[in-house]
């Protein structure tokens, strides 16, 4: 059995380690319509694109890094439990203060079968272990636990469709849902952002978080242990993914001598 990484605008892009993997096993690796739902595919058509314009806003950006709609490509970051697999996307940031996130927006497209939004969505934020990647876990299959996570279901995403082939995602952290509350950071610290689909690939296909058109940092990586043997971090892509962090007009923040105490209530 084997799973892609990859979605490009409608075009096959084999020139990394895993797709290297993919010929290796496979000869077909696209043979139409017809074997999307038996067998994950590497590619979908994401339309025309354009500059995107960030809408605006009276929030206070903490971070962002907008989607290339010419010439960005989705690649694998998901948790599914039909064929089952589980791959991570993560792309590093700086946190500029100890100011609490309260809203994150992502970009991302599906490829593989019908457009099925996920189910839940993982946001995962790990400690960089060095070498531009977040580590791993023990075992060696798995990124080591997160300092933070959030678990975010259907309901508390709002979801746009550029018309491209990519789609807009947005969850509030404002503590009004379940495992929604704000994400604290520390100020000058650097984090691994990793966003995952809970997405049924059986019913779903694969969903890819989308890139963007600069790199800010270390280039973002890949972790997709079903195509990797052993699993590693995959920096070859060379692209950052497109994700944007705010905080709301009233930013959450509180004097660095109870900033430890406090974060330990949203951990």
């Amino acid at each position: 059995a084997i799973l892609s990484v990859l979605n490009r605008k409608g075009d096959w892009i084999m020139k990394t380690k895993l797709m290297f993997v993919l010929m290796a096993f496979s000869i077909v690796v696209w043979a139409g319509a017809g074997l999307a739902a038996d067998r994950p595919t590497a590619s979908g058509s994401a339309g025309s694109g354009g500059d995107y314009v960030s809408p605006p806003t009276l929030e206070l950006e903490l971070w962002c890094q907008l989607p290339d709609l010419d010439l960005g490509q989705g690649l694998s970051s998901q948790e599914d439990f039909s064929y089952p697999f589980t791959s991570w996307m993560a792309d590093d940031y700086t946190s500029g203060g100890d100011i609490a996130i309260e809203r994150i927006v992502w970009w991302g497209s599906y490829f593989g079968g019908l457009i099925i939004h996920p189910d839940y969505w993982i946001i995962s934020f790990f400690d960089p272990s060095g070498n531009c990647n977040p580590g791993l876990a023990g075992s060696g299959d798995a990124p080591p636990a997160p300092v933070i996570q959030r678990v975010i279901n259907a309901a508390d995403v709002s979801i746009v469709d550029l018309g491209t082939g990519v789609y807009e995602y947005t969850a509030v952290l404002d503590g009004s849902a379940a495992n929604n509350d704000p994400v604290l950071q520390d100020a000058g610290r650097t984090y691994f952002l990793s966003i995952q689909a809970g997405l049924d690939y059986s019913l779903g296909g694969q969903w890819g978080w989308w890139s963007t058109a600069n790199v800010q940092g270390c280039v973002a990586s890949i972790l997709f242990p079903l195509l990797q043997d052993p699993p590693f971090w995959d920096t070859s892509f060379g692209i950052d993914m497109a994700f944007c962090l705010y905080a709301s007009d009233q930013p959450i923040a509180v004097e660095a001598q109870t900033w430890g105490s406090v974060k330990a209530l949203f951990k």
